[in-house]
């Protein structure tokens, strides 16, 4: 079995892409590969493939000399051979450096080992009074203009005389705003505020995606959405929290859509806000404690490590390589409920934050990996299948040095792999 649990972890892991990009991969039983929803691309062939342990140990000693590209700056880097477990490439790896969204890797790997795929987060809406609606947020920033008019539907069905509008966000105490993420971002669409509810991760203008110009006030947003469309102009905060309790009328409910599809949409595209609703389904009062706790009940904490939040946005944030490839590893060897963070890393010249890497590389389709950038700092933390069938885990952590200089020098790293 030790043998068929390698080949499940390996196949959760592996893409392979003949000419530019391929869509993701989803896996349905343990011999199986399929992709979904079916390749576009002209004169792309996606090929899914079952794969053979291979034999003997690996060398990679040759690519030595590439861990001290001088574009990759400062660096911190680890991989790991899945199938004997042993480090074939390193350096600096506990060094704790800027990570940047590799920091994404620790928030969603805490919400895999605590949550499960399939959860939703539901939000309802109780009565308050003889004529006022009130929403309470629980942590849905997935919400979409179908949501509000679905909510807007069920209250109007259940309370006619409806006259008001109210949000109840204090399902989460934790700081709406870290001062460091910098309030510029809200405007470059970086962030939000976080509050429990949101629609589009607050998004304006009727953007649905994108780093555009995000709200200051995206629950009330909420509350403002859902009275428009009841036909109704008064429209606020809560005071306090209104109780929800068995004396309490609901009358609406929505929910979010699964872990699963929320945590592929936050890895996919490195949405910040995303992260950190996140974090805040793992506690509402103290997201980064929860998830460093979590993480401690199976990893070993690094000393050193330092986070400050769920996104990766925090100056002060420091990882070192080692663990994040420790993350990697687990999921890919032997943690069946970190497996499914592999199928949400974005695909090199294919999906998400790598569609416009590797386009000439062969790591094209065989290197998947969570993305990181700061200024000055890059970060790439995933798995990749080599020519020889073997798949590494890998992390890369370059700080002090061009953004552009070191994401091509870790894609060539990376490739060098893909051709052993």
């Amino acid at each position: 079995m030790k043998n068929a649990k390698w080949w499940v972890a390996t196949a959760v892991a592996t893409v392979a892409v003949v000419a530019t990009a391929v869509t993701g991969v989803i896996v349905t039983d343990k011999n199986r590969l399929y992709y979904d929803p079916a390749p576009q691309l002209v004169d792309a062939k996606p090929v899914a493939f079952p794969l053979k342990k291979p034999d003997g140990e690996p060398n990679l000693a040759n690519l030595a000399p590439m861990l001290d590209d001088a574009r990759l700056g400062k660096a911190s880097i680890q991989f790991r051979d899945v199938t004997t477990g042993n480090v074939v490439l390193a350096k600096n790896p506990q060094l704790p450096l800027l990570p940047a969204s590799s920091t994404k890797v620790l928030t969603v790997s805490a919400a895999l080992l605590k949550l499960d795929l399939d959860d939703r987060i539901t939000t309802r809406v109780v009565q308050s009074g003889s004529d006022i609606a009130v929403i309470k947020a629980a942590g849905d920033v997935w919400m979409t203009y179908e949501t509000i008019k679905d909510l807007a539907e069920q209250i109007r069905k259940n309370l006619p005389g409806v006259k008001q509008v109210q949000i109840d966000t204090s399902a989460w105490t934790a700081p709406s705003f870290i001062e460091s993420w910098g309030r510029e971002n809200i405007t470059e669409g970086f962030i939000a505020p976080m509050e429990p509810a949101m629609i589009y991760g607050a998004r304006l203008n009727g953007a649905r995606s994108g780093d555009v110009p995000r709200s200051n006030t995206p629950a009330l947003d909420v509350a403002g959405a859902v009275a428009r469309e009841l036909g109704v102009t008064a429209f606020s905060k809560a005071e306090g929290t209104v109780p929800a309790g068995e004396g309490a009328k609901e009358l609406a409910k929505v929910e979010s859509p699964t872990l699963r599809e929320r945590i592929e949409k936050l890895m996919e595209t490195s949405d910040n806000v995303m992260a950190e609703a996140v974090g805040r389904e793992l506690s509402g009062s103290d997201p980064v404690g929860e998830t460093l706790r979590i993480l401690g009940e199976h990893f070993q904490i690094p000393a050193d490590l330092k986070i400050f939040d769920n996104s990766g946005m925090s100056k002060a944030n420091r990882i070192p390589a080692e663990f994040l490839d420790s993350l990697m590893f687990a999921a890919a060897k032997d943690n069946s409920r970190l497996s499914a963070i592999l199928a949400t890393l974005p695909v090199a010249a294919g999906t998400g934050t790598l569609e416009s890497r590797y386009t000439t590389l062969r790591g094209r389709g065989y290197v998947r990996a969570k993305t990181g950038t700061l200024t000055d700092t890059s970060a790439l933390v995933g798995t990749i299948l080599s020519e020889s069938g073997r798949v590494y885990t890998f992390a890369i952590i370059s700080n002090d040095a061009p953004i552009l200089e070191a994401r091509s020098a870790m894609d060539e790293l990376a490739s060098a792999v893909r051709s052993s």
